[in-house]
């Protein structure tokens, strides 16, 4: 058990009798809206799985409070903070140096760029970049909209000074016994296969604590690289290109219009200027879509999509 308490308090435990609204039901149920990511990764099979999560104290307390789980691997299986209500006095760290569990693998395969040591309670909030709430996964983990969702909903809590609590459950592979170090066999059992998320924010007109959001996500994708190579988009030809990239069979003159979308200040990097999404990988991915739906009136390929957001696949 790992437990940091501010100003010398101790954690405090949930109520079971607290009457709060049961996170576990909302996401039981799902949500209506299911994203892009989320629907390649039902069509590969990935399940859901719930944990407890940590119930908010009977009452804000007075200083911010940490505290969390590691299991026998020494990787988190739940993080969870509370902060004080009319200010929050916890600051949260970046992962700087930290070498979390996993990490040394993802970078011998030189997957770093790809790959983030992802906060499991938000930096904003006062979650520490350490071993007891990072957690190695994909840049497209990190930037998942049901996840981004979650914790803007967090941070506009926090920013109106309510007391906010966040638990973060999280589950894994079993270790794989005999793999030799130094693979990715060996590792697995340190890459994330869900997180799931509750945040209550405290009423302080009704006293009682309300629940937030919730959050429930499959890492993606769920496996790290088995190695760095990576393949340019721009040098392939237009047959590499239309088996690849794109799900339904195209003719050679819409492969050889691939081929000149790929090419510097192509129709891709401009989809990519225009783009939004925060990371290089979301943007080419997004500019990729854009282009084999609205230019070719197709649909991008599953693999092509784990290949670009996972790094492999680059202009």
């Amino acid at each position: 058990m790992v437990w940091e308490a501010h100003a010398g308090r101790q954690p405090l435990r949930g109520d079971k009798g607290s009457g709060l609204e049961n996170p576990f039901q909302r996401l039981a149920n799902g949500s209506k809206q299911v994203s892009r990511l989320t629907a390649v990764q039902n069509r590969m099979g990935h399940s859901m799985v719930v944990q407890r999560l940590v119930n908010p104290p009977n009452n804000p307390p007075i200083n911010g409070v940490r505290g969390g789980t590691l299991n026998g691997d020494g990787v988190p299986t739940e993080s969870h903070l509370t902060t004080p209500h009319g200010g929050n006095n916890l600051i949260g760290t970046v992962p700087g140096n930290s070498i979390i569990k996993g990490w040394p693998y993802v970078q011998s395969v030189n997957a770093s760029g790809a790959w983030v040591r992802f906060h499991l309670v938000n930096q904003q909030l006062g979650g520490l970049g350490n071993q007891n709430n990072l957690v190695p996964t994909s840049q497209a983990t990190n930037h998942q909209s049901a996840w981004k969702a979650f914790e803007t909903k967090c941070k506009n809590h926090d920013n109106k000074n309510r007391a906010i609590h966040v638990s973060v459950d999280v589950t894994y592979p079993g270790a794989n016994i005999g793999a030799f170090a130094g693979t990715r066999a060996a590792n697995e059992h340190f890459y994330p296969t869900n997180i799931t998320a509750a945040a209550h924010y405290w009423d302080s007109k009704n006293s009682v604590w309300k629940l937030a959001d919730t959050a429930n996500i499959t890492p993606f994708p769920l496996l790290p690289p088995a190695n760095g190579t990576q393949t340019d988009l721009r040098n392939q030809s237009g047959n590499w290109l239309a088996t690849n990239l794109v799900a339904s069979k195209i003719g050679n003159k819409e492969a050889n219009a691939m081929v000149t979308a790929f090419q510097t200040n192509g129709a891709i990097d401009q989809y990519m200027a225009n783009s939004i999404e925060p990371t290089q990988e979301s943007q080419l991915l997004d500019a990729v879509e854009s282009y084999i739906v609205v230019d070719l009136e197709k649909s991008i390929s599953d693999t092509a999509t784990i290949h670009i957001l996972n790094g492999v696949y680059h202009v």
